[in-house]
């Protein structure tokens, strides 16, 4: 778990603003190369079989439930993006 919490606070405080502006005003988002990775890594901890979507979910708590708003946002894309990886890795 301790992974798991280090990757998504490094994902959340990574300045991914640019992002947050696409989520928000609906525009189709598009992966940097300095972002990217961050998901990778918790989706090869997943599939790898070191942490769960239940860990990484708890992970994002605080975010998930901030009353900063763009933190909330940060942290529901964050979750909405592992959990649809997840379900393709399990379908294929």
């Amino acid at each position: 778990m301790e992974t798991t919490l280090r990757l998504v606070r490094t994902w959340m405080g990574s300045g991914r603003d640019e992002e947050v502006e696409q989520t928000v005003s609906g525009t189709p988002l598009t992966y940097s190369s300095r972002s990217f990775p961050i998901d990778i890594t918790i989706l090869t901890e997943i599939s790898n079989e070191r942490t769960t979507l239940i860990n990484v979910v708890k992970a994002l708590g605080e975010y998930l439930t901030s009353e900063e708003g763009d933190l909330r946002t940060k942290g529901t894309h964050n979750r909405d993006g592992v959990t649809n990886e997840c379900l393709h890795l399990m379908q294929s």
